[in-house]
């Protein structure tokens, strides 16, 4: 599961936030790779696609959302590659996340007395667009992984998120932590990892046997433990919202893909500082990053009323993210 690259520059000063600074370039590969493999939307389903407190949003619009983030990601990376249903899906869970984040940051943002105003998400906005047009870097609704149309209030969420940081006392605060334990075989290209994830759905025996033999073969092939404080830049690829037994095809850039299985799954308390969300940038990106310091909203996530279509997983509060359905807490 490959890190983002350590890019640095002028997009370090985007914005007025310490722990969100440098990571807006940063974040940028992880976040076009975790999105790259799909291209196509998600069949229909009728209905909301989630309500929170009593405000719903329609699954045509988060599927919208999702076709959009995913075009976008594939005509960046030349990608041609067609989405199967359970990729199509997981992108779904992460704008479901993103959509009810918007709303936990204005109930945070109310409740702890934080204003972020539009000229200041103007200015990170500009700031961002104008090392963007000179280094040619990814646009920032690449980055954030939401629509051009939904930008503005992405970057209000990373400014209230900024302001609960500086929040945080120095022996930190009690979150719940996401591990698991995976096990990985590498595929060469899409369709071979596609098609290897159906087999070993079927097969869950030849998942045992092909990985064993994989780590055999290359002892340093990724798996074994991973933690959402620990490893947050794995946020990005639903690897902690994803359900024991459930397959994920995580990009390796040149190198194909890594069709990884969760063998286990637990949720833990535990303690997150300040410091773990700034020196997540070096590793995390942005999307990590947030995963992290979203974990800041969970207060407001279970007294939030949000109740989440069942076709895409369930809505736990206590990690902030939208989960296959049987792994909410």
């Amino acid at each position: 599961m490959s890190r983002a690259h350590n890019m640095r520059g002028a997009a370090a000063t985007a914005g007025r936030g310490r722990a969100f600074r440098s990571a807006l370039v940063t974040g940028a590969v992880v976040g076009a790779a975790a999105v790259a493999v799909a291209v196509a939307g998600c069949g229909t389903v009728p209905g909301a696609a989630v309500t929170v407190d009593g405000t719903q949003v329609s699954t045509e619009a988060v599927l919208a959302r999702v076709t959009s983030v995913l075009d976008a990601s594939a005509g960046a990376s030349g990608s041609s590659a067609p989405a199967d249903d359970d990729t199509r899906t997981q992108a779904a869970r992460t704008q479901i996340t993103d959509v009810i984040r918007h709303q936990l940051a204005e109930r945070a943002a109310a409740e702890s007395g934080i204003t972020v105003s539009a000229k200041e998400v103007n200015d990170f906005i500009a700031q961002y667009d104008a090392y963007q047009k000179s280094s040619g870097s990814p646009d920032l609704g690449s980055v954030l992984q939401v629509p051009s149309a939904s930008v503005n209030d992405a970057v209000y969420d990373l400014q209230v998120l900024d302001a609960l940081i500086k929040k945080i006392p120095k022996s930190g605060v009690e979150v719940t932590n996401v591990s698991v334990t995976v096990d990985a075989v590498p595929a060469s290209d899409w369709a071979t990892a596609v098609a290897d994830r159906v087999k070993f759905t079927a097969d869950p025996a030849a998942m045992d046997a092909a990985a064993a033999a994989a780590r055999a073969a290359n002892p340093q092939l990724p798996g074994g433990a991973e933690s959402l404080l620990e490893q947050p830049h794995h946020a990005a690829f639903g690897l902690f919202s994803a359900a024991q037994g459930e397959i994920l095809l995580i990009p390796q850039g040149t190198q194909g893909y890594l069709v990884t299985r969760i063998t286990k799954r637990v949720q833990a308390p535990a303690t997150l500082t300040a410091q773990m969300i700034t020196n997540a940038n070096q590793t995390a990106g942005l999307s990590g990053e947030i995963a992290l310091a979203s974990l800041l909203f969970a207060k407001d996530a279970e007294s939030a009323r949000v109740q989440v279509n069942p076709r895409f997983g369930t809505w736990d509060p206590h990690i902030v993210q939208v989960v296959a359905a049987s792994d909410a807490a």
